[in-house]
């Protein structure tokens, strides 16, 4: 072909080609680059417990403070729950936390999301990747429309900033829950199918089936 003054013109860019689809995951236990997920077994209530009851990350879950006995507190981590996933490091498959599916609604397909992270894990940004996971599993596994978050006003303080890109606030409980002697604001933020849909692959440019570790299994880090 030539150019209309008499050079050459530069050969056509070839159109690029379509990314590839996704390979979909059948897996629950699933893994990124940093974080697994999987369901939470037998061995993993004792890690917890000590989690939610020998720190201040119960109190912020769902124990106010309070201190159950051991039986009470694994009946109540999976009351009322339909998803219970252990969070942990893909690098040595030690445990850190703790993220389930709480009051799911078939009929109107939304559901509440918890969350329980070690402290040293909780202001980085690494683990947020495991959340990140197991909302995609939600999303995909239970067909949910929206899923919820309920946060206090210091949590809420610490990530709005950030989530309100992708989360939308809809509401304010005033002095709602309790945690110890204080009745404090509890935050309602829905996160919505397509909101996260249209964020997804930029959060996780790696889902694959977690694979097993071979040897015993890890002890989880201090808490």
């Amino acid at each position: 072909m030539q150019a209309t003054n008499g050079a050459e013109a530069p050969p056509a860019t070839p159109a690029a080609a379509p990314a590839p689809a996704r390979e979909l995951v059948r897996s629950p236990a699933r893994a990124g680059r940093h974080v697994a997920i999987r369901p939470v077994v037998p061995a993993d209530h004792g890690w917890l417990y000590e989690l939610a009851v020998m720190t201040d990350r119960g109190a912020h879950w769902r124990l106010g403070g309070t201190v159950p006995r051991f039986d009470d507190f694994v009946a109540l981590l999976y009351g009322r729950c339909h998803a219970t996933f252990a969070l942990q490091r893909l690098s040595d498959g030690a445990p850190f936390g703790l993220c389930q599916l709480y009051d799911f609604d078939a009929f109107s397909l939304t559901g509440q999301l918890t969350a329980m992270i070690a402290g040293p894990y909780e202001r980085k940004a690494w683990p947020l990747e495991g959340i990140f996971l197991f909302v995609d599993y939600l999303f995909s596994c239970y067909s949910l429309r929206k899923l919820y978050l309920e946060s206090s006003e210091d949590e809420a303080r610490q990530y709005w900033s950030a989530a309100k890109k992708f989360m939308t606030c809809e509401g304010r409980m005033i002095e709602h829950r309790r945690v110890f002697d204080r009745f404090v604001d509890t935050y309602v933020f829905a996160l919505w199918r397509d909101d996260f849909t249209a964020i997804r692959d930029r959060f996780l440019p790696v889902i694959e089936p977690l694979r097993p570790r071979p040897g015993p299994e890890a002890e989880p880090p201090g808490l």
